[in-house]
């Protein structure tokens, strides 16, 4: 036996409540920004998109799929959780996100409201900092990687994804080789209180 003992949690499920092909139109019809350090695009004004009407839809299910996630994975019972901010990312052609970590977040979310292609830019987590199945010290050479000695993993998000992941985990987005855009809805979550007992 191998336990894989004190785990970054990765979270990913599908949004059955909403109607992804409705939220990607509305996407399409917000204004953009460049970011240039990350070489994308960001909604304007970012920061609170999911305060806007057009996703409330969109804001009580990431919120119920998060407590789902908290509460009944990870078992806490005496803090409570709100979003504090939330953007929507827009990679066009050629452009990509580079790693990064959020601050002043607990946790991020991300939600795809499309299929991302293979040539769209994966979903990447890194592990830059923290000694696993090895120390820093050499770097030996893997026949086949799996989830106990990999530094890098990936996913390619479909359409009604979400991913759930602590904001200190860092992450990036692969190039988008392909000619349509690639849109993704981010949020991250703050302690929103510490009482005896929270349970929602």
């Amino acid at each position: 036996n191998v336990t894989p003992l004190f785990s970054i949690p990765v979270a990913s499920d599908k949004l059955d409540e909403v109607d992804h092909d409705s939220i990607l139109e509305r996407l399409k019809t917000l204004n953009y920004e460049t970011v240039a350090a990350n070489n994308a695009l960001i909604s304007s004004p970012p920061d609170q998109v999911m305060e806007d009407n057009l996703f409330s839809d969109l804001k009580k299910s990431l919120m119920i799929y998060f407590n789902g996630f908290v509460y009944d994975i990870l078992k806490f019972e005496n803090i409570s959780f709100s979003i504090n901010c939330s953007w929507v990312n827009l990679h066009k052609t050629g452009q990509f996100g580079q790693p990064h970590t959020h601050p002043n977040s607990f946790y991020t979310c991300v939600y795809f409201p499309h299929d991302v292609l293979s040539d769209q830019g994966d979903l990447f987590f890194h592990n830059e900092s923290i000694q696993t199945f090895i120390n820093k010290v050499i770097d030996p050479q893997i026949s086949e990687y799996n989830l106990m000695n990999s530094q890098a993993w990936s996913f390619t998000p479909k359409k009604g994804e979400i991913y759930i992941f602590p904001s200190h985990l860092n992450h990036s987005v692969g190039v988008n080789e392909n000619s349509a855009d690639r849109y993704s809805v981010a949020c991250n979550f703050w302690v929103n209180q510490f009482t005896d007992k929270i349970r929602t």
